[in-house]
């Protein structure tokens, strides 16, 4: 298996183009309707409670927060979901308080998220030679997947050295002093893109841990409707933080000279 980019002819880096990073937010109107996605960075996750079921308290606050409190575990939520996080409750019956938790049936929510934007770069996780996953593109160009790492190492590099930071977001020189500058850095991270269903039906047999639901309902970069499934896309994704504060790109896209060492 190769990680492969499937690009025009003009954006092939092999090819000598420049490197062209995008973000999640620019796929929510971009021209190509095979891989636009409006809810990119967004992601709705409704779940389904039919019959009886033991909740612990920090799962059933985490699904029903804002709406209803089962103790006082809520508070670890806010530090371990960056972005908005919201629930909708469609239905709830509770049974009864139990020791740890509580039971409930015929309970209906959707858990709505919203991440910070931040620069992507895509790829396709195939064999040499698979045809590409969807139209408009008739060109590209391959890595290892064992150079997966690396390639995000220099990405991350380059972007640090071509990218004004005014440019990147005008807030940085605004909100850091000369000493905070200091601190910001790129936090990469690559992986396949996970395909999930929107609607989940969770019963007994199929109850997630808590740490379970925390890494779903966070993992939202890395988390894309099955409609998309065919791309198999893999992603590297990178998030300008100075280690308090996240700041957004504002650009759609950044174009990076490269050097050798990329590829």
């Amino acid at each position: 298996m190769k990680l492969i980019k499937h690009c025009n002819p003009e954006h092939n880096i092999q090819k000598g183009a420049k490197l062209q990073i995008g973000t999640l937010y620019a796929y929510h109107d971009i021209e190509n309707e095979e891989i636009k996605d409006g809810e990119e960075g967004k992601y709705t996750f409704a779940y389904n409670f039919p019959e009886e079921i033991e909740l612990d308290r920090r799962t059933a606050n985490l699904l029903f927060s804002g709406q209803f409190k089962f103790g006082d575990d809520a508070s670890e939520l806010a530090a371990r979901i960056p972005g908005d996080f919201s629930a909708k409750v469609d239905s709830f019956e509770m049974v009864r308080f139990t020791e740890n938790g509580v039971v409930i049936r015929n309970s209906k929510v959707q858990v709505l998220r919203t991440i910070p934007n931040r620069l992507i770069f895509c790829m396709s996780l195939q064999k040499e030679g698979d045809p590409a996953p969807f139209v408009g593109y008739d060109d590209r160009w391959s890595i290892e997947t064992s150079f997966a790492y690396k390639f995000s190492e220099n990405i991350s590099r380059l972007l640090l050295d071509q990218i004004h930071l005014e440019r990147f977001n005008p807030e940085i020189g605004k909100r850091l002093s000369f000493s905070g500058l200091k601190n910001l850095g790129l936090q990469g991270r690559h992986g396949p893109v996970n395909y999930a269903d929107r609607l989940e039906t969770i019963t007994p047999a199929n109850l997630p841990t808590f740490d379970e639901f925390i890494k779903k309902v966070s993992d939202i970069p890395f988390t894309k409707p099955l409609r998309f499934a065919h791309e198999k896309e893999f992603r590297f994704t990178f998030e300008l933080t100075d280690g308090n504060m996240i700041f957004p790109p504002t650009d759609r896209f950044y174009l990076l000279d490269l050097n050798a060492a990329l590829i």
